[in-house]
């Protein structure tokens, strides 16, 4: 009688952690959201708003290391990642979302269109993948600005 309840529990608890919280998207969102930060390495403010986490020794992505910046007063919608030495590759970290190719100058990626990383411009080179928002890019990298669009 207990196991049939055991195994009904289980069940349930893995399904739960197949939930968006557990998605790659997801992860992404809570470490540039500050969730991860007390585990990091490092913690600088860089001046003009700006501060950076880093993670080397146990990165929150499957990356050899995870830099985050971002604007503190609006982290949520202000922010640019860097995964140096990634395990995933930009097509993984865009499955599921509906995005463009995009170009500006010489950098060539992706905008996320919808789902969880929506207006998130996705930057992969040979070493690294790098994902700045919307915010973040109106704020210090304006550049970048034409591959978000009107």
């Amino acid at each position: 009688m207990k196991r049939p309840l055991l195994l009904a529990a289980l069940l349930l608890l893995a399904a739960c952690k197949k939930n968006n919280s557990e998605s790659l998207a997801g992860r992404v969102l809570f470490v540039a959201n500050g969730s991860y930060d007390a585990s990091a390495d490092q913690r600088v403010r860089l001046g003009h708003g700006l501060r950076r986490v880093q993670w080397q020794t146990k990165p929150p992505l499957d990356a050899g290391q995870v830099t985050v910046d971002y604007d503190s007063d609006l982290r949520p919608s202000g922010w640019s990642m860097t995964l140096s030495q990634p395990k995933v590759t930009a097509e993984v970290l865009l499955a599921g979302s509906q995005h463009k190719q995009v170009n500006v100058g010489a950098k060539s990626g992706f905008l996320v269109t919808s789902g969880q990383l929506k207006d998130v411009l996705v930057l992969p080179a040979p070493s690294e993948l790098r994902l700045i928002s919307r915010g973040y890019a109106v704020q210090h990298e304006a550049e970048l600005l034409p591959a978000f669009g009107p």
